[in-house]
């Protein structure tokens, strides 16, 4: 019985026309103890059996980030894409993005990357997307899946991560006497600045002020570049 070099069994004593040969593993099983074994008989008409083993690893939960500026009607910014990924199972499945708002939706896929280790069973994919939202996108949710048909089964609701969508109004900056910051009313650390047209963030833990336009760990509110 071998599988390249990490099982090997003789045995020339056997009296009987029958015989039974158990295959079983005294570690944990890893990636490497999979593929054939061969049950090799000699002196019979049977010269060998084959046997296929496979290993199967479930997908985890992936993880969805959107992108930091969502505005109306404006494409995603490429140092702030949407991002999906997660361990996708083995063998490798995939991750899918859906909505549910629309059954057509169809981002800009800017970049996937998918990792396998034999070692570990498993694979690791990333994507990258883009996409350009309506005002009818807001407060809807974009869905993140690790689809594996092979470890999970063809009906099985497979493992995701959700988010829901808040759209800036394109007209948040309505002409050139708007205030030079404005919050969006997102989340409370962000806000517009409305001379660059792009959405800021205060420092981590910390809150936009509405009434005085500052961050609480600013002296006084930066001066934006045209």
């Amino acid at each position: 019985m071998v599988n390249t070099s990490r099982v090997t069994l003789k045995e020339g004593n056997i009296a009987t026309s029958f015989a039974i040969v158990r295959l079983g593993f005294s570690n944990q099983v890893s990636c490497w103890d999979k593929g054939r074994y061969y049950c090799i008989v000699t002196g019979y008409q049977i010269s060998n059996v084959t046997l296929q083993l496979d290993l199967l690893r479930k997908p985890s939960t992936p993880t969805l980030i959107l992108s930091r500026e969502i505005v109306e009607g404006k494409n995603t910014r490429d140092d702030l894409p949407f991002i999906c990924e997660g361990n996708v199972g083995f063998p490798a499945g995939n991750l899918v993005l859906q909505s549910n708002f629309t059954s057509n939706f169809n981002p800009v896929i800017r970049n996937i990357n998918t990792t396998i280790s034999n070692e570990t069973c498993q694979a690791y994919q990333m994507i990258t997307f883009a996409y350009a939202f309506s005002s009818n996108w807001h407060d809807k949710e974009i869905l993140c899946s690790a689809v594996n048909n092979r470890s999970l089964g063809q009906n099985a609701t497979p493992p995701f991560d959700k988010q829901l969508v808040k759209v800036i109004p394109a007209t948040i900056c309505p002409g050139s006497d708007a205030e030079a910051l404005r919050f969006p009313g997102l989340r409370c650390s962000m806000y517009v600045n409305c001379t660059d047209k792009m959405v800021h963030e205060c420092p981590v833990n910390e809150c936009f002020n509405v009434s005085n336009k500052t961050c609480p760990s600013w002296t006084s509110p930066p001066t934006p570049s045209n």
